[in-house]
């Protein structure tokens, strides 16, 4: 048997399981993407991963979001200053609009992830160990911490909910 090409979808699959290893890397992305886009008020809610950001443009980490969307179930909720509704759009594993929706909401964006590793079985179980769950809720207050400390301006809030 020679070597078989691997297909687009396992490459970018592989590729995503790279740039987000654990719940710790993907909402270091979605903050970094938060600040790239120059947020002013980051509001994190833990359990699934819930993200709300208040938004002057788009950033440059699409690759980042791309990236969940292969590794989770991902939805953005949006609305601009001078519009009356949002938009709410869930994104397809290869982060395509799957659908898109009138939304009641505040100004700003809220990026939904959850079902975090759900195609990756080794990963998701590694990841739901309580002491892992521990491990990774320090690393998150770690990271949140050392972004509030370099962002001063920033409007940071965080809360777990067991």
């Amino acid at each position: 048997m020679g070597v078989i090409q691997l297909s687009q979808d396992t490459i970018f699959r592989i590729k995503s399981s790279q740039v987000i290893t654990s719940a710790t890397a993907a909402l270091k992305e979605l903050v970094e993407n938060a600040l790239d886009s120059k947020a002013t008020i980051l509001s994190i809610r833990l359990i699934l991963i819930k993200f709300s950001e208040d938004l002057s443009s788009y950033g440059f980490r699409g690759e980042a979001l791309s990236s969940l969307c292969q590794l989770a179930s991902v939805s953005i909720t949006t609305r601009q200053q001078q519009a009356s509704v949002g938009q709410c759009c869930t994104f397809s594993s290869h982060g395509k609009i799957i659908t898109k929706k009138i939304a009641a909401c505040n100004v700003g964006t809220t990026v939904l992830v959850t079902k975090l590793f759900h195609d990756l079985p080794v990963r998701l179980k590694y990841h739901c160990d309580v002491r892992r769950k521990k491990e990774q809720l320090k690393k998150i207050e770690g990271l949140l911490m050392a972004y509030a400390i370099a962002h001063p301006a920033l409007h940071l809030s965080a809360t777990h909910e067991k």
